[in-house]
């Protein structure tokens, strides 16, 4: 009989040979000679043989051969390229995965942008080290299409940033793609999909097969999905799944540099859409920030949870190692979210079988007293306890509204819409040895402050604002919006509409003249006072609509001849305006003569800022230094984690760095940072002077305070580049 060749597909092919049916069924997955799951067999019988009758036909019909079920393909820790068909990579093996990785870190494919990666078979990596997909200095930006597939034992466990499957996305797509038992840990952006996702997701699964349970592990940001989400995430699940967000340092106080914050069961944070989203059997822990879907959620665009279920899941907040309760008051957690901001949309929520915890958090060992309702100017200060405020319009023509009594601690609470106006003093008053914790009852909550010959809120003591839509104003010399030269100032989850220091000029027509300089080097101009100003200031989860420092104080910062230490994180600054001779956001003018040094630090992470500096001041930095000297305060800037700056310096100053006449400059931007809108003022002075540079130094006089250049050096880098010696 002659031979016949039969091509084996993934469908039964019937062979009719002398008159007998012989069933054969092939498939494609796991045959090892083509991609495209074909082959080709010849059969030959040994010899001819006899036709073979109606009665040697079988009685039974013959039961076709079943395919044997799919296998994944294990990883053996090698790399494979793949080549390019119209636009299109189809990844069959785990090696193939490892070359995508490969080739977007080390920039050969321009992070695979407008390409689309199709995976064509499940992948077992097997828990061999895997090196996510994208890095800070190249993201994925390309389409990645898991095409039903999963992609199982992923291991990724170190210290390093954006860990997850994938590093970093941006501006792609990722659907239709499971991931099955992981254990990864990094520092900051942790996700089990992706640490920093800023691409679209749709159809995304974390799980868990194996009878032992995900875990993924950092110190900020960190989530089920997506450490950090920046593009909207559509229909994804995670199941079975610990994410832990911890402490670096278990200082018995804490502070932001110790982290720990911003944990969920999909994102730790998040600042898009969060849509038909669940999260099943899994655990979240925190020290701040927990939520059984989202950490945090803040506006900056489309932000919004919608569709989302929540069943069986355990968020923990935990404070262990905390022994001075100062600061550990505030617990940030719930079933959906842990903090959300206060224009984030959020409907069409179930949570069902969840439990909250908390370990060592601060409970006072006795209840606040409830002092009731303040109703009318009070006859003197008031001391410890609780005091609302119901939708109130107080004026006092005598003195301060509430003016807290020294060596206490005072909450108020403000429901509906409260103003407070002093026609002589300040709205309120907060001594140095006393503190005053302002909070919204709900989102409806608004208050406004007015100081007519005072600042909005004042003192120099501990001024804390916690969610709360506020606007405050300051008049006259020396007054501030918000703070005062040595207060501790902390607006946390709040929408400032307007925050105004006082003496900002006025133009003809009564409108602001921000920034203004009357007399030459502002000498003769008055001390105005900051819009939020201290000796620290802290804005976190905040959107700030517009703030002003009046003439020689900055914006958000130090007046006159102060010191200041500014951070900001997870927010929005939409409008900062500095006074003449000072920063949008940092120092002011140093008096004439003067050898105290007055530093400046500013930490600004995760938020979108635009900052514009006053005449001589630089939109984010140091303000004009008079007494032109060789040894200077140091003014030290560090801006991470995607922030976004737009940054405009007044003359002679930079637009993130120094001002005029000031040469010491520390710190760092990190790479991830936008500094695409960042310019100095004018630049030129006089040739031998150096030029202004748009991130660095404004104009120094090389003899002089440039002598700081020269004896410590460049100090401040741009993505891991020192900037230029700005001194010819």
């Amino acid at each position: 009989m002659n031979a016949l060749t039969i091509k084996v597909l993934t469908v039964t092919t019937i062979l009719v040979t002398c008159g007998v049916i012989m069933a054969f069924q092939g498939f494609g997955t796991g045959i090892a000679s083509g991609q495209d799951g074909q082959t080709n067999n010849t059969v030959t019988p040994d010899e001819p043989t006899a036709p073979v009758g109606p009665t040697d036909v079988p009685s039974e019909p013959v039961t076709p051969v079943q395919p044997a079920a799919p296998t994944a393909d294990i990883w053996d820790g090698t790399v494979s390229a793949v080549t390019e068909d119209e636009g299109i990579y189809r990844i069959y093996t785990a090696s193939q995965l490892a070359w995508v990785a490969q080739a977007t870190n080390d920039g050969t494919m321009g992070g695979f942008d407008g390409k689309t990666i199709i995976l064509m078979n499940d992948i077992d990596l097997a828990s061999i080290a895997w090196t996510p997909i994208g890095n800070a200095a190249n993201p994925f930006t390309g389409t990645f299409n898991g095409n039903g597939h999963t992609i199982s034992n992923v291991s990724c466990e170190g210290s390093e940033d954006y860990v997850g499957l994938f590093g970093h996305t941006e501006n792609g797509a990722i659907s239709s793609l499971t991931v099955d038992n992981i254990q990864i840990s990094g520092s900051d952006y942790v996700g089990g999909l992706a640490g920093y996702r800023g691409s679209t997701a749709t159809d995304v699964s974390v799980i868990s097969t194996s009878g032992f349970d995900n875990t993924i592990t950092g110190n900020l940001y960190v989530g089920g999905i997506a450490g950090y989400l920046g593009g909207t995430l559509t229909g994804a699940s995670v199941s079975n799944t610990a994410v832990e967000c911890l402490r670096i340092n278990q200082n018995p106080t804490h502070s932001i540099a110790d982290k720990g914050e911003n944990a969920g069961g999909i994102a730790g944070f998040s600042n898009a859409a969060i849509v038909n989203c669940s999260v099943a059997d899994s655990s979240i822990i925190a020290f701040n920030n927990a939520g059984g879907i989202v950490g945090n959620i803040q506006q900056s665009g489309n932000a919004s949870i919608d569709g989302v279920t929540v069943t069986n899941v355990t968020i923990t907040i935990d404070r262990s190692g905390i022994t001075d309760p100062s600061g550990s008051e505030d617990v940030n957690s719930g079933d959906v979210y842990g903090r959300a901001g206060a224009d984030v949309v959020v409907q069409n929520t179930s949570s069902t079988g969840t439990q909250n915890d908390s370990i060592n958090c601060y409970v006072p060992e006795a209840p606040v007293m409830d002092r009731g309702e303040i109703t009318e100017t009070p006859a003197g200060r008031i001391d410890d306890g609780s005091y609302t405020l119901d939708s109130v319009d107080i004026t006092s023509t005598a003195g301060s509204v509430i003016e807290i009594d020294a060596g206490t601690d005072v909450t108020l609470i403000i429901k509906g819409e409260c103003t407070l106006t002093s026609t002589v003093s300040d709205a309120i008053t907060v001594p140095a040895t006393s503190s005053v914790t302002i909070k919204g009852y709900d989102k409806d909550s608004k208050l406004t402050v007015i100081g007519e010959n005072g600042s909005g809120i004042g003192g120099a003591g501990e001024i804390n604002i916690i969610d709360l839509t506020i606007s405050a104003i300051g008049n006259g010399t020396d007054n501030y919006g918000i703070g005062g030269p040595s207060a501790t100032v902390t607006i946390t989850g709040s929408h400032v509409i307007e925050a105004m220091g006082g003496m900002i000029p006025l133009n003809a027509d009564s409108s602001y003249n921000f920034g203004y300089m009357a007399t030459k080097y502002g000498k003769s101009d008055p001390n105005g006072g900051c819009g939020i100003g201290g000796l620290s200031v802290t804005i976190d989860d905040t959107v700030i609509d517009l703030v002003a420092g009046g003439s020689k104080a900055a914006a958000i910062g130090a007046q006159y001849h102060c010191a200041t230490s500014v951070t900001i994180i997870d927010s929005t600054i939409k409008a900062a305006y500095g006074g003449c001779t000072s920063a949008g956001i940092g120092g002011a003018r140093e008096p004439s003569g003067d050898t105290t040094y007055q530093t400046t630090s500013i930490y600004i992470r995760n938020s979108d800022v635009t900052a514009y500096g006053g005449t001589y001041g630089a939109g984010i930095g140091s303000g004009y230094d008079t007494y032109t000297k060789s040894v200077q305060g140091n003014c030290n800037i560090v801006i991470t984690s995607y922030s976004k700056i737009t940054a405009v310096g007044g003359q002679y100053a930079s637009g993130v760095g120094t001002g005029y006449h000031h040469g010491n400059l520390s710190g760092y931007i990190d790479s991830t940072v936008d500094v695409s809108n960042v310019s100095s003022g004018e630049a030129f002075y006089k040739a031998s002077y150096s030029t202004a540079q748009d991130i660095g130094y404004g104009v120094v006089n090389g003899s002089k305070e440039g002598l700081c250049i020269t004896d410590n050096g460049i100090q401040f880098s741009v993505a891991g580049v020192d900037i230029e010696n700005p001194l010819p």
